[in-house]
């Protein structure tokens, strides 16, 4: 959700914005795959 808001409110968001959602969205999915399947990381 948080980065749909900034979508919301820019129509695009920075380069470093871009660089850490673009980091950040895939160790959130990792993190919230594991911890549905009860693997510890």
């Amino acid at each position: 959700g948080q980065f749909i808001g900034h979508g919301i409110e820019r129509s695009r968001p920075s380069f470093t914005e871009d660089v850490r959602s673009f980091l950040v969205g895939p160790a959130w999915l990792l993190g919230f795959v594991y911890r549905r399947l009860g693997i510890g990381y």
